[in-house]
């Protein structure tokens, strides 16, 4: 785990557009981690 510097949890926004104009907007929770200076979202899959 050399490089690793920090390990939060953030969030994924994602967001769409309906017909009247209406801006919906999802905020999922994600890990995210600095490594070397660089922020990654960790890839998790959602279990059962």
């Amino acid at each position: 785990m050399d490089g690793l510097q920090m390990i939060t949890l953030g969030y994924k926004m994602n967001w769409s557009e309906d017909k009247g104009l209406k801006r919906i907007v999802e905020l999922k929770p994600t890990w995210i981690y600095k490594y070397h200076g660089k922020w990654i979202a960790a890839d998790m899959k959602e279990s059962d």
